[in-house]
């Protein structure tokens, strides 16, 4: 990536910190997919005790009361 920051700043005088602010964009919008499917995928990957521990603090912070049965 540098050697062809250098190549474009030689060749049409566009400064090199443009072309790697370029280049970091467009590794983040390829990158992207990847970060956002392995953020998801943590969810999945959960044991259930920890599904029922998260759902019980949602349950409160909604203001609802449920015992360790699910019952309300």
């Amino acid at each position: 990536l540098k050697s062809g920051a250098i190549t474009l700043n030689r060749t049409t005088s566009v400064p090199i910190e443009f072309v790697d602010a370029i280049q970091a964009v467009v590794v983040a919008y390829v990158a992207a997919p990847r970060l956002i499917e392995a953020v998801l995928s943590l969810k999945d990957r959960l044991s259930p005790k920890k599904k029922k521990i998260i759902k019980r603090q949602q349950n409160l912070a909604e203001g609802e009361v449920v015992n360790d049965e699910g019952n309300i």
